[in-house]
């Protein structure tokens, strides 16, 4: 009698679960949809952005200039802490159109259940302090 038992408490168990509606799980499916092609899309092209990421901002933990190599502006590794799920800490080498200080929040386009794939958005300009 132990496994119909457990079998019966199984299933009283699962009844007592909500259920979500049928539009809240088509919903979900279509927005993981959405997301798997925003995915491929960064995959194939490279470039996260408006047409693929969600935008959200990274604080800048640590700025360090790299050596110039004369053949073009010069470059930065920055380490980033990005404003998604996770909280990912990222390092990040780029060309800096404008100065960038330790501290300093940078809007950035991320894949919604990727962000270590993010791109920064220098044409979107500064953004506000933010403080919990």
């Amino acid at each position: 009698m132990g496994a119909l038992g457990d079998l019966v408490r199984l299933v009283r168990w699962s009844r007592a679960q909500s259920r979500p509606s049928v539009a809240d799980a088509l919903s979900a499916g279509v927005q993981a949809t959405d997301d798997v092609r925003a995915y491929q899309d960064a995959l194939v092209s490279g470039v996260v952005g408006a047409h693929n990421g969600v935008p959200t901002t990274a604080l800048v933990e640590a700025v360090a200039a790299l050596p110039a190599t004369g053949d073009g502006p010069r470059r930065a590794e920055l380490v980033l802490r990005i404003d998604a799920p996770g909280q990912p800490r990222v390092t990040h080498t780029e060309a800096l159109p404008r100065p960038v200080r330790v501290g300093d929040r940078l809007p950035v386009w991320v894949v919604r259940f990727e962000p270590r794939r993010f791109t920064i958005d220098w044409g979107r300009g500064a953004v506000p302090e933010h403080r919990p």
